[in-house]
Parts: structure tokens; C-alpha cells; sequence
């Protein structure tokens, strides 16, 4: 299969995960954005990697859209490829990258009203490449809560703050959440990686 037949399986099989919550336009926005994103990765990982990314990215993506209830498909793109690129940034294991992709992707939609579609883009992005930067020694629920608080505290922060803070703020945090990986619940994994995320981006 070519890259793109794989990007394009991956996003299909998170989006189907998804099918009983999310509308159609919701799942067809998420399918595309996580498609795209990990294609313009393609060239750097392997094709399982970019499966798994869009994989995770539109699951997370069609997920958040769902909870949320967002109705601008151009921000569901986003969350999903923010999710799927960032989560290619650095390596890993498939299985992380596909849990750092779909917490980034759904945590960046959790101020879907306020946010632009770049902050939400970014703050997937950011979130999703800080909990694969630390992933080596944490599992892959570990890093989808760490990617999602990253994501979710830095978006939280969209009103104040520019676009390079929300995407460093959502990496710090989620990377430095993981780095206590190894005593923290997934609980407290996702809550720490809030916490810091709205502090460093008020910075």
C-alpha cells in the first residue's frame, strides 16, 4: 500500500471507531484533517506510524467533535491534523503515537467556541508531540492523558495568549506530566498536564 492508501485506511478505522456518536460531517472532517496531517509526515516515518496516526487523530478528533458538539468542520480538521503531525514529530512506538495523536486531537477541541481553527491546530499539535517526546517509558493511556491535558489546558489559555505559546505551553505540559509517569494514575497524568499548560502560556 502507498503511503496515502495507508494515511487514508488509518483515518477511516478511527473515524469508524466513532460512528455511533459523531455525524457525518464531523467524521468526514476528522478523516480528512488526520489524513492530512500524517501525510506531510509520510516522508520523515514509517507507514505503519502514519496509519496509526491518522488513526488516533480522527478518533480523537470525531470524539471531541461529538462531546463538544462542533458544528465547524474546519476545526475538527484541524484538532486532527495538529494531532496526527505532532504526534509524528518525534519518534515512537506506534501504539504511542497513536494514543498522542488522539489525545491531542481531542483535547484541543475543548474550547471549540472561543479558539481559532490555527489555536486548535497548534494546541493538537503541541500536545501530541510532547507526550511522544516522553513516551519511552509510559504506557499508551498514559500518553493519550498526557496529549490531551496539554492540549486542553494550553487551549484553555486561546484568549491571551499567541500562537507559538499554546503550541509550547500544550508540548511542555504533556511532556512534563509523562516525565512522573511512572507513580501518577492516568488521572493525575491528564490533570498535570492542565495545570502547567495554563501556567506557562499566562507567562
Amino acid at each position: 500500500m502507498t503511503q496515502i492508501q495507508v494515511a487514508v485506511a488509518g483515518a477511516f478505522d478511527g473515524t469508524l471507531s466513532q460512528s455511533q456518536s459523531a455525524t457525518a460531517t464531523q467524521l468526514q472532517g476528522a478523516a480528512y484533517g488526520a489524513a492530512h496531517g500524517a501525510l506531510a509526515q509520510a516522508q520523515r516515518v514509517s507507514t505503519t506510524q502514519v496509519q496509526f496516526a491518522a488513526a488516533g487523530a480522527a478518533a480523537g478528533a470525531a470524539r471531541g467533535a461529538a462531546k463538544r458538539d462542533v458544528t465547524d468542520v474546519s476545526k475538527v480538521q484541524e484538532a486532527a491534523q495538529g494531532g496526527a503531525y505532532g504526534a509524528l514529530e518525534r519518534p515512537g512506538a506506534s501504539e504511542k503515537v497513536r494514543g498522542a495523536a488522539r489525545g491531542g486531537a481531542e483535547g484541543s477541541l475543548e474550547q471549540r467556541q472561543q479558539a481559532t481553527v490555527k489555536q486548535i491546530q497548534v494546541a493538537a499539535l503541541g500536545g501530541a508531540k510532547g507526550a511522544v517526546s516522553q513516551s519511552q517509558r509510559a504506557t499508551v493511556t498514559q500518553v493519550q492523558a498526557a496529549a490531551h491535558g496539554g492540549a486542553a489546558g494550553a487551549i484553555s489559555q486561546s484568549q491571551t495568549v499567541s500562537i507559538e505559546q499554546i503550541q509550547i505551553a500544550a508540548a511542555g505540559a504533556a511532556a512534563g506530566a509523562l516525565s512522573q509517569s511512572q507513580s501518577a494514575s492516568v488521572t493525575q497524568i491528564q490533570s498535570a498536564a492542565r495545570v502547567p499548560a495554563r501556567a506557562s502560556s499566562a507567562r
